[in-house]
């Protein structure tokens, strides 16, 4: 009779160790209008940024022959504002007539390293943009803007380097790349601040 008691003690003291270590977690939709092709989000303090595929109010408006759908760019949702707040171009120094996005921050969300097309301006009449490299740009925020975006060092026209992610500290910059003498593909790099 032993046996079955110490059994159900055990069990009791394990799910009461269990419970207590978990945390609660409410997961709620954001309530902020008409969403479009809407993807890699990034939290920043009480804002929300990711890349958009919509419409801009713009003179002329570029589309990508293939989808006909439009170029993506950086939107900023602030949600503690209310839940009829709309989504906003994250910045116009940040915004380009082709791809911008996705983007990586400083912890303190005052750095911003995002993807964006390498297109000169004689190739701007093409939106198909299938042999177009993508480049990493940085900017730093200033006051409500941002700086001009300044192109890392390594962009390069035979390769693309994108997708980059800052380490918890901002020391680091982790990407993706296809340049050559990697093992093929798209390949993870890491740089280091000096």
């Amino acid at each position: 009779m032993r046996t079955p008691l110490t059994l159900t003690l055990s069990f009791c003291l394990s799910m009461a160790m269990t419970v207590h270590g978990q945390e609660t977690y409410v997961v709620e939709p954001v309530k902020a209008g008409t969403w479009a092709d809407d993807y890699a989000p990034v939290l920043v303090d009480s804002t929300l940024i990711f890349c958009s595929l919509r419409d801009r109010d713009a003179v002329v408006g570029y589309r990508n022959e293939d989808t006909d759908k439009p170029f993506s760019d950086l939107y900023r949702l602030d949600l503690g504002q209310g839940a009829d707040e709309q989504p906003r171009l994250l910045g116009d120094a940040l915004t380009s007539s082709l791809n911008d996005g996705p983007a990586t921050f400083t912890d303190q969300g005052d750095r911003i390293c995002f993807t964006r097309n390498l297109v000169t301006a004689r190739k701007l009449g093409n939106t198909k943009a299938t042999d177009d490299r993508l480049g990493l740009f940085f900017s730093s925020r200033i006051g409500a803007g941002w700086t001009v975006p300044e192109p890392f060092l390594y962009n390069s026209d035979v390769y693309s380097v994108m997708h980059a992610a800052y380490s918890a500290d901002g020391q680091r910059l982790y990407l993706v790349s296809d340049m050559p003498g990697g093992h093929g593909g798209m390949d993870i790099y890491v740089c280091e601040r000096e």
